[in-house]
């Protein structure tokens, strides 16, 4: 009976016990469901994003000379032209009336201005001529000082990007001089008839394209009666001299600087492509979001890096989406940008060491909203926690989730 007593006692303590534990368990906190991320070392990029759209740089449009009868424009867009060769258009000029005497004063004082510009313009030309001749002397110099080490790299990046500049502005002092021959004839044809006796002989007018490239739009397709001035088509070189234009907010436009590195995406190919800021404009203008908001907007051109790829299928006013690089660094540490948060002034992150989260103040530098730059507080392959939740404390046991 005694060991039976005994044994009871026994079982019943055994029985307490394991009670008593399993309500202090089932009482006991939980580690906290967190997701865990990495500190690291790697490349660091912060940019500035915004959508943006496609331009060739110079487009001319190309417009009747005369009031006349336009015969149906057989080209398309798309189609390619050459300079001083293809026809974009065929004018029939209707015979004007007999010139007063003030009239005849006011075409002759025309026919003055037009040969004055055309004279301006060839020195424009002159002019783009020499500063190519010593972009390019400029930029060989430097070329040679580069492989020696004498110069940055940033000091030849300029000299290559202002020979591209000299480049182009010969080709648009060579086309102006062609709108300024154009501008010419238009005014001595208005001085052919003189009055009633002399009656002019009207003949077809060609007009040609006054650079190599591609025709943009056609404005007047079918046959029809214009006045002088008419805008029919516009021409423009898409394949050398195609830009994007992006629409910045002006207190984004503020940080960047010309030259500064841009990479195009999201244009339809599968690669981005390399670019720079060449302009800013110093000119704000006010646009409204799609949410009705007031918004002041810089327009920033970007410059394609060449060569382009041969199969670019890029035209004028494509979307496109720019990224302009404001800082990029090399072998940096860096956080998860989820893993920070403001305690009080300073930037604070939870670690976690051997399940239990550690509150540790740390110093940030630059942040591009995905990843930040650790300066101080965090080393290599520490583990911080991830989009901390309000509830967590420090020393709080953790588990990855």
């Amino acid at each position: 009976m005694l060991k039976k007593r005994y044994a009871r006692k026994i079982f019943t303590g055994v029985v307490f016990i394991t009670l008593l534990i399993a309500v202090v368990i089932s009482f006991a906190p939980k580690p906290a469901l967190v997701d865990i991320g990495r500190v690291e070392k790697g490349s660091m990029v912060v940019t500035l994003n915004e959508e943006g759209r496609t331009q060739v740089r110079q487009v001319y449009r190309i417009s009747a000379p005369v009031t006349g009868k336009l015969l149906r424009i057989n080209a398309d867009p798309g189609d390619k032209v050459v300079k001083g060769e293809s026809v974009i258009a065929q004018l029939i000029p209707i015979d004007p009336p007999a010139l007063n005497a003030r009239e005849k004063l006011q075409a002759e004082a025309l026919v003055s201005a037009a040969e004055n510009a055309l004279t301006y313009a060839q020195a424009d030309y002159e002019v783009a001529l020499t500063n190519e001749r010593v972009a390019k002397s400029t930029f060989l110099r430097s070329q040679k000082q580069f492989k020696t080490g004498a110069i940055s790299e940033s000091d030849f990046e300029e000299t290559e990007r202002l020979l591209r500049n000299a480049s182009s502005m010969i080709k648009s002092a060579d086309a102006t001089i062609n709108i300024r021959q154009a501008e010419l004839a238009s005014a001595q044809a208005a001085l052919t008839n003189l009055d009633s006796t002399s009656p002019l002989k009207l003949e077809e007018i060609q007009l040609r394209s006054p650079i190599n490239g591609q025709i943009l739009n056609v404005l007047e397709k079918s046959e029809v009666t214009v006045r002088a001035g008419t805008p029919l088509v516009e021409v423009g070189d898409v394949k050398g001299d195609l830009e994007a234009v992006i629409e910045l907010l002006s207190t984004d436009a503020v940080r960047i600087a010309v030259g500064q590195k841009v990479i195009i995406d999201n244009w339809g190919g599968t690669t981005p492509l390399p670019g720079s800021v060449s302009r800013i404009d110093p000119y704000g203008f006010t646009k409204y979001s799609a949410l009705g908001v007031e918004e002041q907007r810089v327009k920033v051109i970007v410059q394609f890096a060449e060569p382009l790829p041969k199969d670019l299928q890029l035209g004028h006013g494509f979307r496109v989406d720019a990224a302009i690089v404001l800082h990029e660094s090399n072998d940096v540490l860096k956080a998860p940008a989820s893993a920070l948060f403001r305690e009080k002034s300073d930037w604070a992150v939870f670690v976690v060491n051997d399940g239990v989260a550690q509150l540790r103040k740390v110093k940030i530098g630059h942040n591009n909203g995905l990843e930040a730059v650790v300066l101080e507080g965090l080393q290599a392959e520490d583990l911080v926690i991830l989009y901390p939740a309000s509830n967590l404390v420090d020393g709080m046991t953790v588990i990855q989730r």
